[in-house]
């Protein structure tokens, strides 16, 4: 897994603003098996 400088997993730094992201542009998050159906 990716770290930061600091050694934190980037996961852990980047989801946070990703999921404010996505709710602030009123999107819906989905799983690629739903997306699919």
């Amino acid at each position: 897994a990716a770290l930061t400088a600091q050694g934190v997993p980037v996961i852990l730094e980047v989801l946070p603003l990703l999921l404010t992201a996505i709710s602030a542009a009123h999107l819906k998050p989905v799983t690629l098996r739903s997306a699919l159906q």
